[in-house]
């Protein structure tokens, strides 16, 4: 038994809330997408940059 101020839904899924989370979800992929191309750039400058650096132990 659980401890819930609710009594379970056994319906299943909640189609509403995963609508809106794909909605949220594609939504902020199109924002990222113009930006990724900079991101990737600033990566490979920095992976660039750090190469020929040796960790020390």
């Amino acid at each position: 038994m659980t401890r819930s101020a609710t009594q379970p839904n056994p319906a299943g899924t909640n189609a509403e809330m995963s609508a809106i989370g794909l909605l949220v979800a594609t939504g902020t992929l199109l924002l990222m997408l113009p930006i990724a191309p900079f991101l990737i750039a600033l990566w490979l400058l920095d992976k660039l940059r750090s190469g020929d650096e040796t960790p020390e132990q």
